[in-house]
């Protein structure tokens, strides 16, 4: 952080509206708060849509993004009763976020119930129950 200070080159992070913040490298808005309650997958994908048009759950590739962006660039927040690998800029109250990748039938014979998922406070995709909601949050994001 101090060498990006020091060249004045912006930060891959900037708040684009209220709530809203810009992933400037990637192109992406993403909400700048997460769901504030536990959701099941479809309930995590509703509440992105709900948001307007083009807002949806983010790809695996694009949660684990702002966690390896974070850490190449010493960013944490807090997140519920964790710390997540994210820039300050968001406002999270839970670690553990849907993505929209459904668990393929060659990944796990239970593909069906699945889905794919990434905890913030250690930037890993893991698979859990379509239909849990414990621990679950969604966090939005749409293309700039």
């Amino acid at each position: 952080m101090a060498a990006r200070a020091a060249d004045q080159t912006p930060g891959p992070w900037r708040e684009h509206s209220p709530g809203v913040l810009l992933q400037a490298p990637a192109h992406l808005l993403w909400t700048q708060g997460d769901s504030r309650q536990e959701l099941a997958w479809s309930e995590a994908r509703s509440y992105c849509a709900s948001i307007g048009p083009g807002w949806r759950l983010p790809l695996i590739a694009e949660l684990t993004a702002v966690a390896a962006t974070a850490v190449r660039d010493g960013e944490r927040v807090a997140c519920g009763d964790a710390v997540c690998q994210a820039t300050p800029l968001f406002q999270l109250n839970g670690a553990w976020f849907w993505s929209d990748v459904p668990v393929a039938k060659s990944e796990d014979s239970e593909s069906e119930r699945l889905a794919w998922g990434v905890t913030l406070a250690g930037g890993r995709p893991t698979m859990a129950f379509r239909k849990a909601s414990y621990g679950s949050r969604a966090l939005c994001v749409r293309s700039a």
